[in-house]
C-alpha cells in the first residue's frame, strides 16, 4: 500500500528490486505485480549504485539497499525491524532524531510510513547533499578498514603458520 501511495501521490515510476533472488524474488515479484512496477535484477555493486543514482527514493528492508543508496548519494528509507538498519542509518546521519529521520519500523502505522517518505521526498535535495558530502569520509573509513582486516588476517596466517 506505501508503494502504490508513492506511486499515486508523486506519478513516480516504482522499481522492485530483487537482492537476493533465493530469498526475495518472490515477494519481489508479487509486489512489483501488484503495483505495476518493474522488476529488476541488478547483478553487481556497480549496477545498483547506477541503477539507485537515478533513483528518487530507495526504500530497503536490506542493509545493502541502503549501503548502494548511500553511495549513489539517493534519499533512502529503512522498512525492517533489523536494528542494524537502523544503526546505519543513524551512522549516515538519517537516523531517528536527525533532521530527516529514514526509519520505520515495520511495525508502524501506515499514516507514519506515509508521512516519512513524503518527508524524505520533500528533503531530496538536503539528503543528496549530506551524503554528497560525507561520502569520501566513508570511502576512507572503509578502506581503513579493509586494510586492517587484511592485516590482521596476513597477522593470523604468520602466526599459525609458525605453530
Amino acid at each position: 500500500s506505501l508503494c502504490r501511495f508513492i506511486k499515486e501521490t508523486t506519478a513516480m515510476k516504482p522499481v522492485v528490486v530483487s537482492m537476493y533472488d533465493a530469498q526475495d524474488f518472490d515477494y519481489a515479484k508479487k509486489t512489483a505485480d501488484a503495483i505495476g512496477a518493474e522488476l529488476c535484477f541488478p547483478k553487481s555493486a556497480e549496477s545498483y549504485i547506477g541503477l539507485f543514482t537515478g533513483a528518487s527514493l530507495v526504500i530497503s528492508s536490506r542493509l545493502h539497499g541502503l549501503v548502494y543508496a548511500t553511495a549513489a548519494s539517493c534519499p533512502m528509507m529503512g522498512y525492517s525491524d533489523d536494528g542494524k538498519l537502523f544503526s546505519y542509518l543513524e551512522y549516515v546521519g538519517f537516523g531517528q532524531n536527525d533532521a530527516v529521520p529514514c526509519c520505520v519500523s515495520v511495525h508502524a502505522s501506515e499514516e507514519f510510513m506515509k508521512m516519512t517518505v513524503m518527508k524524505i521526498l520533500s528533503e531530496q535535495a538536503y539528503c543528496r547533499a549530506e551524503l554528497k558530502k560525507k561520502l569520501p569520509g566513508f570511502r576512507a573509513l572503509a578502506s581503513y578498514e579493509f586494510a586492517e582486516a587484511l592485516r590482521l588476517l596476513n597477522e593470523d596466517e604468520e602466526i599459525l603458520t609458525e605453530k
